[in-house]
């Protein structure tokens, strides 16, 4: 059941890694903490700034707002000027003529447009609005996850996991000499292994959160 086990995580990676069905195995290495850089605690500011979506959400804007600017000089009259010069040969005078051309939009169209560039213009702001909140509130969401699962680690490594490791090194010595139970000794151990467990999973908590923060910022952050 492992070995079949093995066989299917290995061809769900392969596939994803765009790698041959018979090429050597993928070897997972063991996670280790990885350095967080200074652009974590601007991961709110580096949202704002260099997430491809509120990049895409702010250009629309742009473009709405320049087609209600559009919309607005449509309500002025176009105004054209011109001149003709006209050779009537030498029996007659040769002579200019001059043209003056003035033309009024029609207002009921020119409203419609620019309620129209209006509308559009709002909901692209309030959809820019809206993206922003979210991604800031996951991106801050995120940095707690990075700091919480920093400080249990901390704690599993610093406090439990040696403080279980020196129990099950008690527990141990205790049996080998007679004076406790293999029942206490293999509850320890199984102590310890929770813990260390524990502080696995809780770095897995911290480097996945990392990944998601920089996802959300464009940056690469450790």
């Amino acid at each position: 059941m492992h070995e079949q086990e093995w066989g299917q995580l290995e061809a769900t990676l392969k596939s994803l890694a765009h790698r041959p069905l018979d090429s050597d195995d993928i070897i997972p290495e063991p996670l280790k903490v990885a350095e967080v850089s200074a652009q974590q605690q601007e991961a709110l500011s580096l949202v704002a700034s260099q997430n491809s979506t509120l990049k895409a959400d702010r250009a629309m804007a742009v473009q709405q707002e320049a087609r209600l600017q559009a919309a607005e000089r449509g309500t002025k009259p176009d105004f054209s000027a011109g001149y003709m010069y006209q050779a009537t040969g030498s029996a007659y005078r040769d002579y200019y003529v001059a043209t003056f051309n003035l033309r009024f939009p029609r207002k009921k169209r020119v409203n419609a447009e620019i309620a129209e560039a209006t509308e559009a213009l709002g909901r692209a702001r309030a959809e820019a609005d809206a993206d922003q909140q979210q991604l800031e509130a996951e991106a801050r969401k995120q940095a707690i996850a990075v700091q919480s699962s920093a400080e249990l680690m901390k704690e599993y490594e610093q406090g439990l996991i040696p403080q279980a490791e020196s129990v099950y090194r008690s527990e141990l010595n205790a049996y080998q000499s007679n004076r406790s139970t293999l029942s206490a000794v293999l509850n320890a151990l199984m102590e310890r292994i929770s813990f260390e467990h524990d502080y696995q999973q809780a770095l897995l908590d911290r480097e996945t959160a990392l990944a998601h923060l920089e996802t959300l910022t464009g940056a690469e952050l450790q």
